[in-house]
């Protein structure tokens, strides 16, 4: 799997509607095999599968048109504009050379990755046991892959000579992602310690997956920030940084492979330990490298970068230390006398609520307020993004009210303050100028 290529179609698959349409066709295909013995119920969940995931696609562009028809109306654009070309030759030549640039060095992937799959069957007996723990494994070590998809914002403003702008959209990504991974990494390292959970739940045969947890969490954490780096390469067109820097990942992927497994002989020597982190981790040095060298080239080159460090990182980390261990005195203290009274059920109940809405809404979040995560500036935006959140806005508001609290109280409130007072003035300046372009203004705050 590529780095930054998730396995699953990320978006896609969170969709419950297309998820609905293509259960509905696994379940027909399923029908249709038992009535069927030449096909078979197997071969039938297969096809409708298969036929599900593509009229799932189908259904939701045609409701994805319908909005995209509202949102046209102030421009004066229809659909059918949409399908027509207005395109010069040197148009379609800079379009073909970028996507070639971008687009090539993926295609040598499957390489690498089928010549790791070699020498893991070749070296490694019993590979495919492996993998399917560390498969299991990775639905609960991949939580810190979770990060801010900047859309088409960098390209809009940094195309538009916004760099400010631009530079600050990167910093706040990664102040969601070290937001996002410092209160996950607390809550698996949980899970880890409520391991007799797997048991109760039917799935001890899976206990030998969680030696994967922990090394598949340290493989997730670069993925945001590596997705991060190639989008601000892509968005600000310098396709030849990433066509350069794909290939140096394929290259040193695939020579990391041969040392790990062929010539190191990793799993025969070590057995289980190095097996659980090659798995996983064997592309690291590959990635990290890669990923290094983009942040370097982008400061350099693109952007000048400027990140709020102790946000990101510092708060974030103290507020988590904080989390686990409060949850080690909540396992000592209520986990197990609630199971050891013959209650599971409700000791996994009280785990779940606490885990899972206690400690992101009313502990973690206010504790990174508490050690300077936040300033003026990201609680002012947290609370207009409160009053506009919608259906969640009964915990949004709230929660808005505590961040206000916490900072009162804060000894470190502003002291780690990020000046983004140039990126918002050239955010206004943006607006303005697509408000020249459009019949409903959009308001300028």
């Amino acid at each position: 799997m590529r780095s930054g290529e998730p396995g699953i179609r990320h978006g896609a698959r969170c969709d419950p509607f297309r998820d609905r349409i293509e259960i509905a066709f696994v379940l027909l295909g399923r029908w249709y095999g038992q009535n069927n013995p030449a096909v078979g119920e197997i071969m039938g969940i297969a096809i409708g599968s298969i036929i599900g995931t593509y009229v799932d696609d189908f259904l939701s562009m045609a409701v994805c048109i319908v909005f995209f028809k509202r949102a046209l109306r102030q421009y004066n654009i229809k659909i059918r504009d949409c399908f027509g070309h207005d395109l010069d030759r040197k148009l379609v030549k800079d379009i073909l050379t970028f996507g070639l640039k971008t687009g090539i060095p993926h295609l040598f992937w499957p390489a690498v990755t089928l010549y790791a799959l070699f020498l893991w069957i070749t070296l490694v007996p019993q590979y495919t046991t492996f993998v399917t723990l560390a498969g299991f494994a990775g639905s609960l070590g991949g939580f810190s892959f979770i990060y801010i998809d900047l859309g088409g914002a960098i390209s809009e403003s940094f195309l538009n000579n916004k760099k400010k702008l631009a530079g600050y959209y990167i910093a706040e990504a990664w102040r969601f992602v070290g937001f996002i991974q410092w209160l996950m990494i607390p809550i698996t390292l949980i899970i880890m310690i409520y391991g007799d959970l797997i048991t109760f739940v039917g799935l001890e045969y899976y206990a030998l997956g969680a030696v994967f947890i922990l090394p598949k969490m340290c493989r997730e954490l670069q993925q945001p920030y590596n997705n991060i780096s190639e989008a601000v390469i892509t968005q600000t067109n310098h396709p030849n940084i990433s066509f350069w820097m794909h290939l140096l990942e394929d290259v040193l992927a695939l020579l990391g492979w041969f040392v790990f497994l062929f010539w190191l002989q990793l799993p025969q020597r070590y057995g289980m330990i190095a097996i659980a982190w090659l798995i996983p981790c064997g592309e690291m040095p590959a990635i990290c490298a890669k990923v290094i060298i983009n942040y370097i080239l982008i400061h350099k080159r693109i952007i000048k970068l400027k990140f709020a460090l102790w946000q990101t990182f510092g708060a974030t980390a103290c507020a988590a230390a904080c989390v686990f261990g409060l949850a080690l005195v909540f396992y000592g203290f209520v986990y197990l006398p609630i199971r050891d009274v013959g209650e599971p059920m409700v000791a996994i109940i009280t785990i779940t609520v606490f885990g899972f809405m206690v400690i992101p809404f009313f502990i973690y979040t206010p504790l990174t307020v508490l050690f300077g995560g936040w300033d003026d500036d990201s609680l002012w935006y947290f609370k207009i993004a409160a009053r506009i959140s919608g259906p969640s806005r009964f915990i949004a508001v709230p929660m808005a009210r505590v961040l206000e609290w916490a900072a009162r109280r804060s000894p470190w409130h502003n002291r780690f303050k990020f000046d983004a007072s140039g990126a918002l003035q050239e955010a206004r300046e943006l607006m303005a100028q697509k408000n020249m372009f459009q019949k409903e203004k959009i308001k300028v705050i």
